[in-house]
C-alpha cells in the first residue's frame, strides 16, 4: 500500500519519462514500420474493455459489454501494430470521452517513427466533429467505420444511381494525396501568407486531396465527390 501511494503522488512526473522512454526505445532498435498497399502508415486508434469483475479496484465500472471493469484507449502504428499509447480510464465512460487527447499523444509518436504519410483509423463511436478536426490540423489523412446495421443496400444502390455512377465509387469515404505525394500544402501556404483569400486554401487543398482511394488501393481523381 505505501509503493502505491508513492508511485500515485509521483505519477504526473513518472508519465512523460515512461512514455517518451517507450518511443524512444523503438527509435533506437529502429522497429519496422511498414505502411498499407496504398502508401500510408495506418493509426489504430479504439477503446477495449477489460474485465475487472470481483474486485474493488478504482475506477472500475460497468462498460458497454455489461461487465464491471476498465475502458482504456490504444493506439497502435504500423501493420506490424506498435502499442505507442494505452490510457486507462473508468468502465463507464463512453467511448469518445479523452479520445481527442489520445489521438494529440499518439500523431507525434507516429511521427517518430516514419516519415511516411498516416492514415487514422477509427471506430464508428469516434464518428465526432473534434476527432476530423483534430485529423486534419495534423495533416493526417483518417477513416471512420461506418456501422451499416440500419442502413438498407437499396438506399445505397439508389444513391449511386442518382450519382451517374457505379456502387463502388459512390461509397468511397478515403480522400488523399496522389500515389507518391505527401500533404496538403495549406500550412505551407498559411505560413508564409502565400494566398489571396481563403478560396485559394480550399483550392489548394482540393488539388492535393481529391484522390480516392478505392477497394483496389488505387488512387483516382474525384474532385466532384469529394466536393
Amino acid at each position: 500500500e505505501c509503493l502505491r501511494q508513492r508511485f500515485d503522488a509521483h505519477a504526473e512526473a513518472m508519465l512523460p519519462v515512461i512514455d517518451e522512454a517507450s518511443i524512444e526505445f523503438m527509435v533506437n532498435a529502429r522497429v519496422p514500420v511498414s505502411p498499407l498497399a496504398m502508401g500510408h502508415v495506418p493509426i489504430d486508434l479504439d477503446v477495449f474493455p477489460m474485465d475487472n469483475s470481483g474486485t474493488r479496484k478504482e475506477g472500475v465500472s460497468m462498460t458497454y459489454q455489461g461487465r464491471e471493469g476498465y475502458s482504456p484507449i490504444a493506439g497502435y502504428v504500423g501493420n506490424e501494430g506498435w502499442c505507442v499509447a494505452c490510457e486507462l480510464r473508468e468502465g463507464k465512460q463512453h467511448s469518445q470521452n479523452e479520445f481527442r487527447y489520445v489521438l494529440e499523444r499518439v500523431i507525434p509518436r507516429a511521427r517518430r517513427l516514419t516519415e511516411l504519410p498516416l492514415l487514422a483509423r477509427m471506430d464508428s463511436a469516434h464518428d465526432a466533429l473534434e476527432n476530423r478536426a483534430g485529423c486534419t490540423e495534423a495533416d493526417v489523412d483518417f477513416l471512420i467505420k461506418w456501422n451499416p446495421r440500419k442502413q438498407r443496400i437499396e438506399d445505397w444502390l439508389a444513391y449511386a444511381e442518382a450519382m451517374g455512377v457505379d456502387i463502388d465509387t459512390a461509397a468511397l469515404r478515403v480522400f488523399s494525396n496522389a500515389e507518391g505525394a505527401y500533404g496538403s500544402n495549406v500550412n505551407m501556404l498559411v505560413d508564409s501568407s502565400a494566398f489571396g483569400d481563403e478560396d485559394e486554401l480550399a483550392d489548394a487543398y482540393e488539388a492535393r486531396k481529391s484522390f480516392a482511394y478505392g477497394r483496389d488501393g488505387k488512387a483516382a481523381q474525384q474532385g466532384a465527390l469529394l466536393q
